[in-house]
């Protein structure tokens, strides 16, 4: 099958650095910070070279090859402190796969063949929590289907504080009266609220600012997950939503259908043309002092050079797929039936049972030589010449962005890790 081609812009092809990849980033780097006039300036220095995870232990190895043993040092603290706060190992759980809405790139929803799928049995939660228990995994996200049509919600959330577990939540913001009741007796760790196509552009959206402004007012950590499904969406009116419910996060992510699907909702030449959502997007954002994330790898080779410097400073690009930097087996994502896959975007669920597994490290190895032949492959023609993907710097797209076909190695792949 043949690659989208696309060129790579200059602003990485003639950066007098890329020539070599890491060893280049790593003289760069020694010569930057022997440059810095104090602590307080190479203290900041360090933490944004711990955002850069395709790089940490070359850029470590560079600064102890210099004798800056001390700068080493600080950037392994840097690195393991925010592996704690980006990574943590966790369970995606679907109680439910129903959902009252129809996005076309959902896996799940009202036209999803897999709506009518049963919901979690209370034994199957029961085992669920035991085998979390057993791997000492502390944190549970709860996903779908919308979580809060599960029929025994409220229970659920009392029993995760039972047990002693955090957890989170992704929404579409239409819970009723109850399931608000049960996320207010037992707060999550984070909210993230997606705002779709369908629900900014209906009657809901009354029903979604006011879910999202009750529970703001109520002390909830929530995020506003802007689902961009076409290039002419007003990228204006999602921050006017986050402002009418005191959100000062935005999540951005272009949603695509998973590798099973093919691709077939946007294909890779129609992703170029979300480029200047993202852009307007960040420079209103910055403007009104709102926090900007990526949610899901975007090709870098498609941004402004501004808007990659955004993503790339607030660490959007280097920690977006956490997955895919821990081998995939720190946010398992579990179905109603405890079949599990390692990413949504792989939509590959398990034969077996989650609580077969010895732990999410063996979990994950059932779906590692697809997951891992896919990621180190080339999603066009041009990223085999970019210095950023011979060099194995950068995952090129999330994996829900890849077409299903047979995958194109790099002629001349060393190394991995991302941006």
């Amino acid at each position: 099958t043949a690659l989208f081609n696309a060129a790579i812009p200059a602003w990485i092809t003639a950066n007098p650095y890329s020539g070599d990849g890491h060893a280049a980033l790593g003289r760069l780097c020694v010569d930057q910070i022997q440059r810095l006039p104090d602590a307080a300036s190479r203290n900041l220095f360090i933490e944004r070279l711990a955002l850069l995870s395709g790089a940490r232990q070359e850029l470590i190895a560079s600064f102890q090859s210099k004798g800056l043993h001390k700068e080493a040092k600080a950037l392994e603290q840097a690195v393991a402190q925010l592996a704690r706060q980006q990574y943590p190992q966790q369970v995606s759980f679907s109680p439910t796969m129903r959902c009252q809405l129809h996005c076309p790139y959902c896996i799940a929803g009202a036209n999803s063949p897999v709506a009518a799928e049963p919901e979690a049995e209370p034994a199957q939660l029961e085992a669920l929590l035991a085998w979390m228990q057993q791997h000492e995994l502390t944190r549970l996200g709860l996903t779908g289907g919308e979580p809060s049509r599960y029929s025994r919600f409220p229970a659920l959330l009392a029993r995760l504080r039972s047990a002693g577990l955090e957890y989170y939540m992704a929404s579409n913001g239409l819970m009723d009266e109850a399931a608000q009741a049960a996320i207010l007796a037992n707060p999550p760790l984070c909210l993230t609220l997606h705002l779709t196509p369908e629900v900014l552009h209906s009657s809901q959206l009354e029903q979604f600012i006011e879910t999202a402004r009750r529970l703001r007012q109520a002390g909830i950590y929530a995020i506003l997950r802007c689902n961009f499904a076409s290039p002419a969406v007003d990228t204006l009116a999602y921050l006017q939503v986050a402002q009418s419910c005191a959100i000062q996060e935005l999540r951005i992510a272009i949603p695509m259908p998973n590798s099973q699907r093919g691709n077939s909702y946007v294909d890779l030449a129609g992703l170029a043309a979300f480029a200047p959502l993202l852009h307007t997007l960040v420079q209103k954002a910055e403007q009104q002092a709102m926090q900007i994330q990526l949610s899901k790898p975007y090709p870098i080779c498609f941004m402004p050079q501004e808007v990659a410097r955004h993503f790339l400073k607030n660490g959007s690009i280097a920690c977006v797929c956490p997955s895919y930097l821990l081998g995939f087996s720190n946010n398992i994502v579990v179905y109603p039936d405890l079949r599990f896959s390692a990413c949504l975007g792989l939509n590959e669920r398990s034969s077996m049972p989650i609580t077969a597994c010895a732990g999410p490290e063996q979990a994950a190895l059932v779906f590692a030589g697809t997951i891992e032949k896919r990621m180190h492959s080339p999603i066009m023609a041009e990223c085999c010449s970019c210095p950023l993907g011979r060099y194995g710097q950068c995952i090129g797209a999330c994996l829900s962005y890849r077409p299903k076909m047979d995958p194109v190695p790099f002629p001349a792949f060393s190394g991995s890790g991302s941006a």
